[in-house]
């Protein structure tokens, strides 16, 4: 954990001119605020906000969830965590403490530790919330690792982002399928035919995973013969949608490694668009 919390620091002090969280700490694009316990330091690393102490050993890990509730969030804890060079198990159950906060406990591996790990997620029940967990090597983890997470939860609020674009497009998308349809062809004076379709279907689940089905077939017939070419791809990922330089993204991070952003764009029908094609917003199966 020594060497976690070192590189840690390298980070920090390689990112200095970026912004570095002391105390409160206003994710305003979000509408998420908090206000870290006295002697830690956080800074954001992609999607986590990383932090240390001055004198508690391990790291203090923050990140956004959008679980509409408490049966919802707990099944997602209990999947447990896997990310590259952390596999993280649940250790007992977690607790549902109220209609809005879930706490438990992981024990496994953190970039080649043996850590233990507490865990607390809390929800405004309308698909925002923020999870937090602190974790340090087993041998070294007590009672003050918890009392430091609560302290922070107990902080934590809720309110409308001062951007509502990415409130109102979860709103509109999540737990829904998106689903673009094109077809062509037609007949040659000469008699020769040839058509295509194109078939492309986002499901967006609420636990922030999806699956991505798309169709390409064309097909021909003309004088030397009849052709068909057909192209499938059936995958899942994970998914958010965020706020970049004022324009709304839905970003799909393929279980393969890549990923998508599509521009989110609606006309004055209220029609959906990503990156400038129309797909219909329709009641997932």
């Amino acid at each position: 954990m020594n060497k976690i919390i070192l590189n840690f620091i390298l980070v920090l002090i390689s990112l200095t001119s970026f912004t570095m969280y002391t105390q409160e700490v206003d994710l305003s694009q979000l509408g998420i605020k908090f206000t870290f316990p006295d002697g830690w330091t956080g800074q954001e690393e992609g999607e986590y906000l990383l932090a240390g102490h001055t004198s508690i050993p391990g790291l203090m890990i923050l990140f956004q969830n959008q679980s509409m509730s408490t049966e919802e969030l707990k099944l997602l804890a209990l999947q447990g965590i896997r990310e590259e060079g952390v596999s993280l198990q649940p250790k007992g159950d977690f607790t549902v403490v109220s209609p809005t906060r879930v706490e438990g406990f992981y024990e496994g591996n953190f970039q080649g530790a043996t850590v233990t790990t507490y865990a607390i997620g809390l929800i405004d029940g309308r698909g925002k919330g923020v999870s937090i967990l602190i974790l340090t090597e087993t041998d070294k983890f007590g009672d003050e690792h918890i009392s430091e997470a609560k302290k922070l939860a107990k902080t934590v609020e809720f309110y409308a982002p001062k951007n509502d674009d990415v409130a109102r497009w979860k709103s509109k998308l999540i737990g829904r399928k998106l689903k673009y349809m094109y077809t062509s062809g037609g007949t040659d004076y000469d008699g020769t035919y040839s058509g295509s379709s194109d078939v492309t279907i986002i499901n967006l689940f609420m636990d922030t995973t999806f699956n991505y089905y798309s169709n390409s077939n064309f097909s021909f017939d003309i004088d030397e013969g009849f052709g068909n070419v057909n192209s499938n791809e059936n995958t899942i990922g994970n998914f958010q949608i965020l706020n970049e330089n004022g324009q709304t993204y839905l970003q799909l991070k393929f279980s393969g490694g890549k990923t998508h952003n599509y521009e989110l764009t609606q006309n004055e029908k209220g029609q959906t668009f990503l990156n400038g094609t129309r797909y219909f917003v329709v009641a997932q199966d």
